[in-house]
Parts: structure tokens; sequence; C-alpha cells
């Protein structure tokens, strides 16, 4: 937790978990949510309740990993809403001494956040309530944190409503522009009129570029404190001097270096030019250690069976369809550009960014072993 895909790696962490805890819970009444948990087991006397709590330490275990098991539990709390069984309500939580504190509402944030906050609060509120008491019980600690934040909006209860409108998912490009109160000018609405000016209903790319997926989403600025985070970060941890060694071919293999003397060249987009008689094929990939790793790694995508498909798996079907047709062929490498590859402390990579963007703009998309969608 902490990076930026840590949230992602918990969830795959908790799958895995999940598939382990099928074999105590058979009626599938249990859940995770990143490191809380929850389950429901019906008729259970202190004896099985004891074995399956031991299942569940051993399990963890298993794994290196610790958990605290409350068995015979009436009421309990899971993420910010308590449950009854007794009762069958549900109401929000908090823990002891923590108190809601919210964005100010002359904060530098995006209007359209700020505006939007009351309502966003008082919604959560309603879901997680049982009924309007259980609500009136728990708003008005809310409330006083908003008035606080500078907020006039009162809580109300919103009654849960069903809706039966069909809603249809799109593929959507998000521009992210930084928010800042002391500019004025219109960001977004200067951006897509850019859209509608460079990629008109005639061009080649409207159909993936236009108003309709592709949408403004201001971002907040970094504080104060992420500032002093990343130069601390730059000072105590220069960024190491790249080798001078660029190839590792013994001399008598020089001239074949597949990258003419760069062959341990990293954080690389390159590309593979595949040659037959009648017929010529590119692949375009990316490397963030030395490309010679990579090149093991599609070499053995080739020439052994049982790693088919594992590196470059279009560049690898290719070849094999060339070998099971007994075609001469000729690959080639090259190197299209340099990009950084991704760090914690950052937000995007720069690698698969450089090569979506090669990919996308080849020239000759027939000739193209990767897929597009």
């Amino acid at each position: 937790m902490g990076s930026f895909h840590g949230a992602e790696i918990c969830e795959l962490v908790g799958l895995y978990i999940l598939s382990k805890l099928n074999a105590v819970f058979n009626d599938g009444c249990y859940g995770l949510y990143r490191d809380d948990g929850l389950a429901i087991v019906q008729s259970c006397s202190d004896q099985r309740m004891d074995n399956i709590r031991k299942k569940l330490i051993k399990i963890f275990k298993d794994e290196d990993l610790g958990i605290t098991v409350e068995p015979n539990l009436k009421i309990t709390d899971f993420l910010d809403i308590t449950l009854n069984l007794s009762t069958g309500k549900f109401y929000p939580y908090r823990k002891p001494n923590d108190l809601p504190l919210y964005v100010n509402k002359n904060s530098n944030h995006p209007p359209c956040i700020i505006k939007r906050l009351p309502e966003m609060i008082n919604k959560r509120l309603s879901d997680i309530s049982y009924d309007e008491e259980e609500f009136e019980k728990s708003a008005p600690l809310y409330q006083k944190a908003l008035e606080e934040s500078g907020f006039s909006h009162h809580l109300k209860y919103i009654p849960p409503q069903s809706s039966n409108r069909r809603t249809r998912r799109r593929n959507i490009i998000w521009f992210n522009p930084p928010y800042c109160k002391s500019v004025k000018t219109n960001v977004g609405r200067h951006f897509l009129k850019l859209i509608n000016k460079h990629f008109p209903s005639h061009h080649k790319l409207h159909k993936m570029i236009n108003k309709n997926n592709v949408k403004v989403s201001y971002s907040c600025l970094d504080n104060v404190g992420s500032k002093i985070s990343q130069h601390n970060k730059s000072i105590l941890c220069p960024k190491k001097e790249e080798p001078s060694k660029t190839c590792s071919c013994p001399k008598k293999d020089k001239p074949n270096c597949p990258l003419q003397g760069k062959c341990l060249s990293s954080g690389i987009i390159y590309k593979a030019t595949v040659k037959t008689e009648n017929d010529m094929k590119h692949y375009i990939g990316l490397c963030e250690t030395p490309f010679k790793q990579r090149l093991y790694l599609h070499r053995s995508g080739w020439n052994a069976k049982e790693f088919k498909g594992s590196c470059g798996a279009e560049l690898s079907k290719y070849v094999w369809g060339l070998k099971a047709k007994e075609i001469p062929h000729q690959i080639s490498w090259e190197i299209l550009t340099h990009a950084k590859p991704y760090q914690c402390s950052g937000s995007r990579c720069y690698l698969c960014l450089n090569e979506k963007l090669y990919i996308a703009t080849h020239v000759d998309r027939s000739s193209l072993l990767n897929k597009r969608n």
C-alpha cells in the first residue's frame, strides 16, 4: 500500500486469499476488502467456530500474513458501516476520536468538487443508514464538520430509489489538467475546441478522439508535503549513472550485435523487422531491463514450444508460422526512442505511453504484428 498500484495489488492478493477461503466457508457468505473481512456462519457450535478460527489463522500464516479473528459477534463494523444481526439494521460507523474533516469551501479545488461535496456526503450517509431514524442519529457529527468547512448545506435523509434505467458503458479517454484558481483561462473548454478543430468528422482518428469519448476532469496540484518529499528524494537518492559499457557481445560477434553495439540499452522502445522474400512485418515493444535480457525471452518464445507466447506473443506466433511453412526469414532490431520507466513517486509510465504512441501512429497498419484495440 502507498504506491500508485498498491490498491490493485491488494485486490489481487485478496482474490487469491478468497480462493483459499472457499475450503472453510462452503456457503460463500464471506468477503474481503483491502485489509478488512467479514463472514457469516449460521447454526454453528462453539467447537466448530473455534475450528474455523484456527483454519483461518493457518491459511494466512502459510502466506506469511497475520490475521485477527473475532468470532460469535452479533454486532460488528465493516469499513464505515455497523451491522446488527439481531435487529437487521445498519448505520454509519467511525472509529473513536476519528472526526470527519472536509476540504474548505474556499480551498483551491475545482468548483465542481466544491459544489458536489455536500451532496456526495448526504448520499453516502443515506445509503449506509437503514432508515431516517438511524440517519438522524449520525448526521449531527457530519453536519458540524460541513459547517466548519464553510458549507451551509443541511443534511437530509434520501430514501433508496430503484431504477430500471439501462446504462451503457463507453471507453472514455480522460484529460486531467491541474486546477488552480489563479488560472483564469477555461482550459477544459479550449481543449475540447482543439479536438473539434484537429479531429473533424472526416479525420481518420475521429472515431477514437471526439467529444463523446474524450472528457475533461481537473486534477489537484501537489501539496507542499509532496513537493518537499520529491525534493528530499532527489537529494538523498541521486540517480545512478548508467554504465559506460553498452555492449556485451564477444569481440568476434561485435559486427553481428542485434542493436549495433547498444544491446545493453535499457528503458527503450524497440522495433523488430521480420523480412521474408515477399513480405515484411514489424513488431514494436518496450524494454525496461537491458535489451539483451528481452532478446533472450523473445528467442525462447520462438525456439521452445513451452515458452510460445510468453514474450512478444504476436511476434513468436508469426515466427512459428514461418517455421511451419519452412519460409526463410531474417529478424533485425532497432531502437525507436528512450523513455523513463514507471516509478512509485510518479503517476505514469512513459515507456508504456511511448509504445502506444508508436503503435497508434505506425504508417502501414497491415504490416504491424501488434494487436490494437
